[in-house]
């Protein structure tokens, strides 16, 4: 399979600069109107079959895709992506199919198909390790080595997660790393921290895992990440529940989380989707996982509370099925 890149024309440039920033504001959670979104790539992705530009095409597809994906309508974006990499086979362009492989792969691991999700990233994993050691190769790469890394904190395997997490911060001086776009980077780091806080906790290295969070933090406030500010809150939150020298109240960090919350759910803010789909849910399950299921509620019911602000019927059913197994309040 070829590589499938068509001949540009400005147009095609243009097209593809207003792509690239929708895509990176989405994938950062900044200002998302989905509607308006939807028409402006359904536009774009109309005008790049217009002028014969089929990476241009497939490419306005999967950022289509990735609207759907961080709005919590995670089936649909499903079948964009799967008619995506279907094109993308038909139009021989490797690169693409990839991209809608492993986007493929996103959406298994955000449905609980943990071992499937793995799998698909991990069978993928050679063929993004081959040259050309490009931007898009290498985001691509340590991508699929954080979702690794998610996927085997989820599963437990502490080792596989770690592994997988350290790639991106053991290379962070390499020229590869170097040729990922620096708001890619960043939003790739915080997840990494955020996994190697999960697990240095889970092992019980608290000075490791609270010097991850403290990184994390830091960070988030310097880049205005809404997500990573509260994820850092959450692994406070974990120390202060099971380090035994941490003399901080968990409900002080769980004041700060909800601080942040409160006015982005009262605008009803889609950035929120991937708080209550995926931080809080995670959170919750390695609660019930080391027997806490009075913050495994919380996390859960306030991930119930995002939810359903925003509409989110699928994830919504996932995580009061969930609060149903609890154990009940005594």
């Amino acid at each position: 399979m070829s590589s499938g890149k068509s001949p540009t024309n400005f147009k095609s440039v243009i097209i593809r600069q207003r792509l690239e920033e929708i895509r990176l504001r989405i994938l950062t959670g900044n200002h998302i109107d989905f509607e308006a979104d939807r028409q402006k790539l359904k536009q774009m992705c109309d005008q790049a079959h217009e002028i014969g530009d089929t990476d241009l095409e497939l490419y306005a597809m999967n950022v289509f895709g990735v609207l759907h994906a961080n709005t919590g309508k995670i089936s649909e974006a499903y079948h964009i992506y799967e008619e995506g990499a279907r094109l993308a086979l038909e139009l021989d362009n490797r690169e693409r199919w990839v991209t809608f492989q492993l986007n493929q792969a996103v959406i298994l691991y955000n449905q609980g198909q943990l071992e499937a999700g793995r799998a698909l990233f991990e069978g993928l994993i050679p063929t993004l390790q081959t040259p050309p050691a490009t931007t898009e190769n290498m985001t691509r790469l340590y991508v699929s080595y954080g979702n690794l890394a998610l996927l085997c904190l989820e599963t437990h395997d502490y080792d596989g997660a770690e592994r997988y997490g350290r790639q991106l911060l053991d290379h962070w001086d390499s020229p590869e790393v170097a040729l990922i776009q620096q708001e890619r980077r960043a939003t790739m780091v915080g997840t990494v921290r955020e996994v190697l806080a999960a697990v240095y906790c889970a092992r019980g290295n608290y000075a490791d895992s609270r010097a991850q969070a403290k990184l994390l933090l830091a960070a988030s406030g310097k880049e205005s990440r809404t997500s990573q500010t509260i994820s850092a809150y959450l692994a406070f939150a974990r120390l202060a529940i099971f380090d035994p020298s941490d003399e901080v109240d968990p409900e002080l960090h769980w004041q700060q989380i909800d601080s942040i919350i409160a006015p982005r759910l009262a605008v009803r803010d889609v950035g929120l989707w991937g708080v209550g789909s995926h931080d809080l849910m995670l959170e919750a399950r390695m609660y019930h996982y080391r027997g806490e299921m009075q913050w495994a509620r919380r996390c859960a019911e306030k991930a119930v509370e995002i939810l359903a602000a925003l509409d989110d019927a699928e994830r919504r059913q996932i995580a009061e099925s969930f609060l149903a197994e609890l154990p009940s309040r005594q």
